[in-house]
């Protein structure tokens, strides 16, 4: 302890910065990353929520919207809209071919846009 050296000690050569300034906090790195990967997954949403905007109508349409919005299931999208059995049935066939559609849209249109996301559309 003869050589301990004040964490408020300033660093020399420089004016204002101290060594707590320069020390790697590992918890505030982790919560930089938390703060990035939320920012991530809200302009993955976004651009979700435009495709399917743009490539969907209907009641497939207000389905994917209420998924993203409400983060569950097709199934329970469906309930959530008051769909009859019968029009749940059909909403799986209308659910694959919109992400069909909205698959394409990416990887063509949009694709520019999904790389500054972050999105990595190379086939795999």
């Amino acid at each position: 302890m003869r050589y301990a050296v004040s964490l408020e000690s300033p660093v020399k050569g420089t004016e204002d910065l101290t060594l707590k300034d320069i020390i790697v906090d590992h918890m505030v790195e982790e919560d930089y990353r938390f703060i990035e990967d939320d920012a991530f997954w809200q302009d993955v949403h976004e651009l979700l929520e435009e495709t399917s905007l743009k490539v969907t109508s209907g009641s497939i349409q207000e389905a994917l919207i209420k998924m993203l919005h409400e983060n569950c299931t097709l199934l329970e999208a469906c309930r959530r809209l008051d769909l009859n059995q019968d029009k749940q049935h059909s909403m799986y066939q209308k659910y694959n071919q919109a992400l069909r559609f909205i698959r394409r849209y990416l990887r063509g249109q949009a694709l520019k846009r999904c790389r500054l996301v972050g999105i990595d559309m190379a086939p795999g």
